[in-house]
């Protein structure tokens, strides 16, 4: 089983998650950094700071710059935002 991975600037991952879950697992902010979903069947729901959510769809990433931050992720079984 893949797992959603945040990564730092050089590519190290900083922390994984990988159980499907039915609330949010919190996050720690940072200023700066890439989330992977590596899920093949997956979503994984972002919730930011600002209470709005987001969905990365499996086998999809994005990168987060300063005016984001990122406080919990919820893997769904879902395989479609």
């Amino acid at each position: 089983m893949s797992a959603s991975t945040w990564t730092s600037t050089p590519g190290t991952p900083i922390a994984k998650y990988r159980d499907v879950t039915s609330s949010y697992q919190a996050v720690r902010p940072r200023p700066h950094y890439r989330v992977v979903n590596t899920r093949n069947d997956d979503v994984a729901y972002l919730r930011l700071q600002d209470g709005t959510s987001i969905c990365l769809p499996p086998n999809f990433d994005t990168v987060f710059a300063n005016a984001y931050s990122v406080t919990g992720i919820k893997i769904s079984s879902r395989s479609t935002c």
